[in-house]
């Protein structure tokens, strides 16, 4: 009889202790996992634990290595399903909205969402990352390839990038029938250059609608707070950009401005409304000229002068540079979906900010782009989207701080450029 050596067998502890972590990622939230709080849940000591894995950072990549092993199971899965199914507008557009709600629900996706929006290259693996963005590419470009439909050769990839952002909203948003219409609308405009699907989607009915009554864009002015006010704003914008959403702590904030707690509730009602109006407080404190009505910068010359103002936009934190505007909205506006599975009161924040992606990207698409650009409500949705999703995805896969010019061109032919049957183009004055 053959028997296995003690080498050979499985360890089973081990498995476990992976399978633990992937499950308290995503339901505590990276920041909050600890080697610690895996031994509670595995009614073990430390010990086991540091002994297989030598640390948080061992563990966390041994994670990674079996969440890319279900994702890829997933994924085959789903191409199984779909052997012989024709690829057209139709087809596609339900099964991404499909695709897009089976990930709402898979700790796999979640997981990988965690590790990525809140990057940190001690504690992940870039190449595991880069590994699972190209096994998704690899999966759209199998189903595109399918289709008889002539199609742009990098849409897979913007279509990843794109998924990549939507999925943060719809983990939060899955059951709200506002933001089902508006990604059903999303999909279509996404679709409606390569697969004419629906042009009209590109003028971006549903958002329109659900801005009718409120203001299409944010606020630029801001609030008439008090100096304390403003002064406890710009502590909390601060622990947020260094450190992240899940840092504002009541405690540490009101001791660094040398008041009680009572202050946050004077001036802002309770902690939950204070931490929304930080992070938007935050998200517009740089915001980028273009995107702002009350500065007029000089529209862009031609599609290389676009891609380069966009690069600097997107810059990952390198040498000591500030990130750039997009790199640090879509990751904190990624912290905030993932934080509201552990806080329902964030709800209407992500709701807010969903319904208004893309407006950046119209105002600049009608008054300062190069003049060739196709930019309605809804396809600047997508590609707003796009851009969030790239952005983030460029700090977790790439040593480089910015992404390469023709990677924006590319987005721009394939959610920018005008179609047969597309709508007239908005007029700036219209804004």
């Amino acid at each position: 009889m053959n028997r296995r050596t003690a080498m050979e067998k499985p360890d089973d502890l081990a498995e476990q202790l992976i399978d633990l972590s992937l499950e308290l990622v995503c339901n505590l939230g990276l920041e909050n996992y600890s080697i610690r709080n895996v031994a509670a849940a595995a009614n073990c000591s430390n010990t086991p634990i540091t002994s297989r894995f030598k640390n948080k950072s061992g563990l966390i990549r041994a994670v990674q290595k079996r969440a890319f092993a279900l994702d890829s199971e997933f994924h085959n899965q789903l191409a199984q399903q779909l052997v012989g199914m024709p690829i057209n507008s139709a087809t596609l557009t339900t099964f991404l909205r499909s695709y897009l709600q089976q990930r709402s629900k898979l700790n796999t996706a979640r997981f990988w969402s965690e590790v990525i929006a809140k990057f940190d290259q001690g504690l992940s693996s870039r190449a595991e990352i880069q590994r699972w963005h190209d096994m998704r590419i690899d999966f759209w470009q199998q189903i595109l390839a399918r289709s008889d439909i002539p199609y742009h050769p990098q849409f897979a990839e913007t279509l990843c990038c794109y998924l990549f952002m939507e999925e943060f909203y719809i983990y939060e948003l899955a059951d709200d029938l506002n933001y089902q219409l508006l990604m059903d609308e999303s999909i279509k405009a996404l679709l409606s250059g390569s697969f004419d699907a629906e042009p009209e989607s590109r003028r971006g009915e549903v958002i329109r609608w659900l801005n009718k009554n409120s203001a299409q864009f944010p606020d630029f002015e801001p609030h008439e707070r008090s100096e304390l006010a403003n002064r406890l704003l710009d502590l909390a914008g601060d622990a947020i950009r260094k450190k992240g959403l899940n840092a504002l702590s009541l405690r540490t904030l009101t001791t660094k401005a040398g008041v009680s707690s009572a202050a946050i509730a004077y001036h802002f009602g309770n902690m939950a409304n204070f931490s929304n109006e930080a992070l938007w407080h935050v998200l517009l404190r740089e915001l980028p000229a273009q995107f702002d009505p009350t500065k007029v910068p000089e529209r862009q010359r031609d599609i290389k002068e676009w891609a380069d103002y966009l690069r600097v936009l997107t810059r990952s934190a390198d040498e000591g540079k500030p990130p750039g505007f997009y790199n640090e909205y879509s990751r904190l506006t990624g912290q905030a979906c993932l934080l509201a599975r552990q806080d329902h009161l964030l709800h209407p924040l992500i709701n807010h900010l969903r319904q208004i992606d893309g407006w950046g990207t119209y105002r600049a698409g009608n008054a300062f782009w190069p003049a060739q650009f196709s930019v309605d409500r809804g396809n600047a949705t997508t590609f707003g989207i796009w851009i969030k999703g790239r952005s983030m995805l460029q700090e977790a896969i790439s040593d480089q701080a910015l992404i390469p010019a023709e990677e924006f061109i590319n987005a721009a032919e394939i959610l920018l450029q005008p179609t047969a049957k597309s709508e007239p183009q908005q007029a700036a004055s219209d804004l």
